[in-house]
C-alpha cells in the first residue's frame, strides 16, 4: 500500500497504469518506435520468438507454431514442455536508470538515448481515482508507459 502525500491510500496491484498525453507525443514516440525498431532489427537485437518487434509476423503465427508443436509430438509420441511467462508486473518494474543503461550498452546512443531518457526519467503522474478524483502530481521514474507504442521494445 501506498499513500500520496498523505490523503488517499492506494493499493497499486489493484491499478493498471497506461498513458494518455498529448497525441503529438504519440506521434513522436511512434517515430522512435519505428527507428528503435528498425536499429534493433538491423542489429539483430530482436529475438525471433517475439513476433512484435517482426515485419510482417502476427500473434497468431505463435499459436499456429505451438499447434504444430502438439501435433508433432502427438505423432512422434513424445512429451512437449510449454512455458508461459506472465509479465503483466514487469513493465511496472523496470527502472528508468536500468533502461537508459541497457540501451547505452547496446549502443544507443546521442539525442536519441537522451530523447529517451528525458521521456522516462522526467515522468510526471497523476491518479484518477474513481471516488476520490485525481491526485497531485508526481516523478515516476520506473517502468514503462503502457499504451506507449515504444514500451514492447523497450521492455
Amino acid at each position: 500500500m501506498h499513500s500520496l502525500k498523505g490523503a488517499i491510500t492506494f493499493e497499486f496491484d489493484n491499478y493498471k497504469g497506461i498513458t494518455v498525453g498529448p497525441i503529438l507525443a504519440k506521434l513522436f514516440a511512434m517515430i522512435l518506435d519505428k527507428r528503435l525498431n528498425k536499429w534493433a532489427e538491423q542489429h539483430g537485437l530482436c529475438a525471433k520468438g517475439q513476433v512484435r518487434f517482426h515485419k510482417y509476423y502476427y500473434t497468431i503465427d505463435q499459436f499456429f507454431m505451438l499447434w504444430v508443436l502438439i501435433e508433432q509430438s502427438k505423432a512422434k509420441k513424445k512429451p512437449l514442455c510449454c512455458c508461459f511467462m506472465d509479465l503483466k508486473k514487469a513493465f511496472n518494474n523496470m527502472p528508468c536508470e536500468v533502461l537508459c543503461q541497457v540501451l547505452a550498452v547496446l549502443e544507443v546512443e546521442g539525442r536519441f538515448l537522451r530523447c529517451l531518457h528525458v521521456m522516462y526519467a522526467k515522468d510526471i503522474i497523476h491518479i484518477n481515482h474513481p471516488s476520490e478524483g485525481v491526485t497531485s502530481s508526481f516523478k515516476c521514474q520506473q517502468g514503462v508507459k503502457q499504451g506507449s507504442p515504444l514500451s514492447p521494445l523497450l521492455f
